[in-house]
C-alpha cells in the first residue's frame, strides 16, 4: 500500500479476511505528538504510532459458471 508520505509499505496477510479484519502495523502509523505544546521532542522526533489497516470487502453478485468452477476447485484442494 501507498503511505501518506508516499513510500511503498509492504503488509503480509497470511489469514483468510473478512469485513471484520484488520491489521496492526507497529510504528507505521501517524507521528506521535506531545500532548502539552504539540510539538515533537528531539528523542521521539521520529516516532510513529501504529498503522492499523481494516479491509473492506467487495464480494461479486454473480458468477459465470467456469467461475464457479475455479472457485470450487480452489476451496477443495
Amino acid at each position: 500500500m501507498t503511505t501518506l508520505d508516499d513510500r511503498i509499505l509492504n503488509v503480509s496477510i497470511t489469514e483468510m479476511i473478512s469485513q471484520e479484519t484488520a491489521t496492526v502495523v507497529k510504528g507505521e502509523g501517524m507521528p506521535v505528538l506531545d500532548t502539552k505544546d504539540h510539538l515533537v521532542s528531539l528523542e521521539d522526533r521520529h516516532k510513529h504510532g501504529d498503522l492499523i489497516i481494516k479491509f473492506e470487502v467487495d464480494f461479486p453478485k454473480s458468477l459465470t459458471t467456469d467461475q464457479k468452477q475455479k472457485l470450487n476447485k480452489i476451496i477443495s484442494s
